[in-house]
């Protein structure tokens, strides 16, 4: 099994199976552990900054997953056709808020 990373980029990425998968396979399930890093540039997972009431600047984190963007968080194919389907755990600090619309 091969698979595109990111088009951008152009980093593929194989799996090596122990066995072969059956052709009339219908559902397949690969677990990848990934760690990935907030980037700057607007897409994927990334930091930003807001400004708060008392005109303090300070830093969020973002998403924007359109079809190539969410390839910048982690390994996944999310295209109109073939919809990733992710779980997302957070580990947050007990005064921070996480906010979702998922």
């Amino acid at each position: 099994l091969t698979f595109i990373c990111s088009a951008v980029t152009g980093v593929v990425l194989g799996f090596l199976f122990p066995e072969p998968i059956p052709p009339d396979a219908s559902t397949l399930k690969l677990t990848v552990t990934y760690t990935g890093f907030l980037n700057d540039q607007m897409a994927g997972f990334y930091r930003s900054t807001y400004t708060d009431i008392q005109g303090q600047s300070k830093i969020m984190v973002s998403t924007q997953f359109e079809a190539l963007d969410a390839r910048r968080c982690f390994p996944c194919v999310d295209e109109p056709s073939r919809k990733a389907v992710f779980g997302v755990t957070l580990t947050v600090p007990a005064h921070l808020t996480c906010l979702s619309n998922m």
